[in-house]
């Protein structure tokens, strides 16, 4: 300012609703900063790499379902890993609207000896208790830096399930009975091959958002 003191704005964090006051408020989202046009495929790594499809990791044509998968990410946040997962135990990052952690960590795993893509898609494969399809891997041009002709992963890491119900079950936040409901959502977003995902239209009239106007 003119008079030499130095002014700032500090960000805060905003307070978090309890749940019937998040039933009783309007939400809107927006920045679309970092938007892109389905047409306008390159190189260019879309959405975070915690929230981002197995896809654009594979290097892949992708559509609109990347946004599917990102929001079943935001649907759950976990800090419960197998050992095997990674030596760190501290708590991660609608995984992360339900829990408050994140579900995958874009971190090297030096327990089972991956970099930070390869433990990626490795997460991918645990969480969804799912395997890359052939028909995927055949047309994703950087599968072969992580898949053989197998589609096992070429570091050869153990694959230990961690289905979505049990992170969840994990924080003992929620009630026996919600758990089934958000984990089905979120499999209905996380499938490893865009094709099986739901749309956003499809999603809407999932059980999980009865009542909800």
């Amino acid at each position: 300012s003119h008079d030499g003191i130095l002014q700032s704005a500090v960000s805060q964090p905003l307070p978090i609703p309890t749940l019937d006051e998040a039933m009783q408020r309007t939400f809107i989202l927006a920045d679309f900063g970092c938007a892109y046009p389905r047409f306008l495929q390159n190189d260019h790594q879309i959405s975070p790499p915690s929230l981002r499809a197995p896809e654009v990791f594979l290097g892949a044509v992708w559509d609109e379902k990347v946004d599917i998968w990102s929001f079943g990410c935001l649907v759950s946040k976990s800090p419960i890993f197998p050992s095997c997962f990674c030596e760190l135990t501290r708590p991660l990052e609608i995984y992360e609207l339900v829990t408050g952690r994140i579900l995958f960590r874009h971190e090297e795993n030096t327990t089972q000896m991956l970099d930070s893509e390869e433990n990626m898609l490795y997460q991918m494969l645990c969480y969804t208790c799912e395997d890359f399809k052939s028909e995927q891997l055949s047309v994703s041009p950087r599968a072969g830096n992580y898949f053989d002709s197998t589609c096992n992963l070429v570091a050869n890491p153990e694959v230990v399930g961690c289905p979505f119900e049990l992170c969840i079950e994990a924080h003992g936040i929620l009630e026996e009975a919600d758990i089934a409901p958000i984990a089905a959502l979120m499999k209905r977003c996380m499938r490893l091959d865009p094709k099986n995902r739901a749309s956003a239209e499809e999603l809407l009239a999932d059980p999980w958002f009865t009542g909800v106007e």
